[in-house]
């Protein structure tokens, strides 16, 4: 298998449904017609959240002055520099050829040495075909596999200084990244074609995104039913994809439809919510577990982390406030939590269910360790036991002492005679 072949394994799916990211495919196009500097526009965001989606649509709807190149890295990045560039000059020449450009001049790949010649041969020729007013922009999804390909040595450390100088050369030439959102506290290992300031989160969906997405499955939804789900999924792309597949497959939707539907979606979502679970630090999985039963017991309560510590305090498991406040910062970041620190909610319905569910307090333990009110419990218990056991010794030996200390009462023997 050569190294196309290797990059189209990684792309065999179909382009999955776009919608709601309007604003975001915006920002891509106003940078795809006027590239403000020698930087790639990055996009981040959790699994689920549209990025492969973003960039597939993109692929091919730029408009008919853009040649887009999609690249799906996966773990392919790690094959080789020659490699991965290779295949990007193969699948540039064949989105060329897509567009009835004539590529007849376009310079043979050579045998070694593909980066020098990607630079200094292949893409002069390529800018001249495509002219002047045409934009040509390279699609990498799942970019953080370059920074691992980095660290095991299977790319160059200067990859990105690469790709930054191939910028600066060619004006008319874009990169468009999409990367983990855990990936973005390592966001300067992109340095220098990433700038932080330039970078743009993919976000869960508003309403009205979410109810767009959810009709491009099934088109007569109402907005009743489409608020249903989008509360049940909390705006989360992966969730509603998981509920429009289903809607797709009916006929009329009704309130029934809809529940059968949800609990469908819960049993499907169960190994993500494990997941994130497992993802969790010990603090995290307290302050939603407090979360999630508080809200249960009075849905419109405006919760604080005070409520939390209060409730915390009546569990094996207390927290202090500031390590709540700090927990919270975390949940929010994950977009798992919202409102701040005074107007806490949960935004997915269905996650909700499953911590009331599953989200158990007695999986808060680190191994070998007892939460603190059963540790006290013990350690008392333990000492009574010694207290009793000395008592009992002491006991002992008062007793063989009082025994070893008792004189016999002289005896006489009479003899007769």
């Amino acid at each position: 298998m050569n190294e196309l072949e290797t990059f189209e394994e990684n792309d065999i799916t179909p382009a999955p449904i776009f919608a709601g990211r309007s604003a975001e495919l915006n920002l891509l196009q106003q940078y795809v017609l006027d590239r403000p500097a020698p930087i790639a526009l990055c996009f981040s965001g959790w699994r689920g959240t549209g990025k492969t989606a973003l960039l597939r649509y993109a692929e091919g709807n730029l408009g008919e002055d853009v040649i887009a190149v999609y690249l799906a890295l996966g773990d392919a990045a790690s094959s080789s520099e020659d490699g991965l560039l290779r295949a990007l000059a193969e699948m540039t020449t064949a989105q060329m050829e897509a567009m009835s450009l004539n590529t007849t001049r376009l310079p043979e790949l050579p045998v070694a040495d593909v980066r020098q010649w990607l630079k200094d041969e292949y893409l002069p020729i390529a800018m001249q075909i495509i002219r002047r007013h045409r934009r040509l922009i390279w699609l990498f999804d799942d970019a953080e596999t370059l920074v691992e390909a980095i660290i095991r040595d299977a790319l160059p450390m200067d990859f990105f200084s690469y790709l930054h100088d191939l910028l600066e050369t060619y004006t008319n030439l874009g990169i468009v990244l999409t990367i983990d959102a855990a990936q973005e506290i390592n966001i300067d290992a992109f340095s220098p074609i990433v700038n932080p300031n330039h970078l743009i989160r993919l976000n869960n969906l508003e309403f009205d995104a979410s109810a767009e997405l959810l009709r491009c499955y099934h088109a007569g939804l109402p907005d009743s039913m489409a608020q249903t789900i989008h509360q049940a999924a909390g705006g989360y792309p992966l969730l509603l994809v998981r509920f429009g597949e289903r809607l797709a497959q009916q006929g009329d939707i009704n309130s029934t439809a809809i529940r059968d539907i949800a609990q469908q979606v819960y049993n499907e979502s169960d190994i993500d919510f494990r997941a994130m679970w497992q993802q969790l630090s010990r603090n995290e999985r307290l302050v939603l577990t407090a979360l999630s039963h508080l809200l249960y017991n009075n849905p419109k309560r405006s919760l604080d982390a005070r409520e939390i510590e209060r409730w915390l305090i009546e569990t094996d498991y207390p927290l202090d406030v500031p390590a709540i406040h700090a927990a919270i910062r975390s949940l929010e970041y994950r977009e798992i939590v919202y409102g701040g620190q005074n107007a806490l909610w949960l935004p997915t319905g269905l996650l909700q269910r499953w911590l009331l569910e599953h989200g158990r307090l007695d999986d808060m333990t680190y191994p070998g360790k007892l939460p603190d009110r059963r540790r006290r419990i013990f350690i008392l218990l333990v000492i009574a036991l010694l207290a009793l056991a000395i008592a009992l010794a002491i006991a002992s030996v008062s007793i063989q002492t009082g025994q070893s200390n008792h004189t016999p009462a002289p005896t006489i023997t009479l003899n007769d005679g």
